[in-house]
């Protein structure tokens, strides 16, 4: 399936950014280990987004999860003078080593810290891993490939997407000025004890309770609304 030109640029450059990280790692890349993680990356960023990062048509082949659209960015690399791959002395195994000359950070193409984090995660774990635990991993740990049958497309609906995070508004107190003064008073008081049991040999730290965490609430309230 051909890809456009858009997308596969984006592509290329996460494929970048992995062979930079795993580089860094001391781990080794070859053709089979790269098309796991970015399904492994597809996975966790559909989590998060409810899509894919590649929006590859992934497959259950015959070795797991694998996508049409691999063949097409896999002659991109081949042919990008970013990229050296070199074959190992096993003519019977995958050893079509990748590695590239251009460094590039995924903080440049993930925006959100929480994907960006995400990724650097997952090639982190298989940077020097056997193919084989990781091949083991995507067959039978993965939600897509959870009663897939071969040959079929991989249901990402399968995927448990992670609950959106509700944003904090901050809300006046109930309570009256005079209220306020006296929370205040006490809080001063403890500031000042710590600083006179700070300046001798036998310092105790003083217990944060419920009381001071709920006077310093009331003065980030303050602030926010006076």
């Amino acid at each position: 399936m051909k890809m456009e030109d858009k997308q596969k640029e984006r592509v290329l450059d996460l494929i970048k950014a992995i062979c930079s990280r795993v580089q860094d790692k001391e781990g080794y890349l070859n053709k089979t280990k790269l098309i796991k993680y970015l399904y492994l990356i597809d996975v966790e960023y559909y989590r998060n987004h409810g899509e894919t990062f590649t929006g590859f048509n992934w497959i259950f082949y015959d070795f797991g999860p694998w996508a049409y659209e691999y063949n097409d960015i896999f002659n991109e690399v081949s042919l990008s003078s970013n990229f050296t791959i070199k074959e190992g002395s096993r003519p019977d195994l995958d050893t079509q080593f990748i590695s590239t000359s251009d460094e590039v950070e995924f903080s440049s193409i993930f925006k959100d810290i929480l994907d960006e984090s995400m990724v650097i995660r997952i090639v982190d774990r298989w940077a020097d891993e056997s193919l084989s635990s990781m091949l083991n991993y995507t067959y039978f740990y993965t939600e897509p490939m959870h009663g897939a049958k071969r040959h079929q497309k991989l249901d990402f609906r399968k995927v448990t997407q992670l609950e959106p995070i509700p944003k904090f508004k901050l809300t006046k107190g109930n309570l009256t000025k005079s209220e306020k003064e006296k929370i205040r008073k006490k809080i001063k008081e403890r500031l000042s004890q710590r600083k006179v049991a700070q300046g001798s040999n036998n310092f105790t730290p003083p217990k944060y309770d419920e009381n001071y965490f709920q006077g310093m609430r009331i003065l980030e309230e303050d602030n926010n609304y006076s």
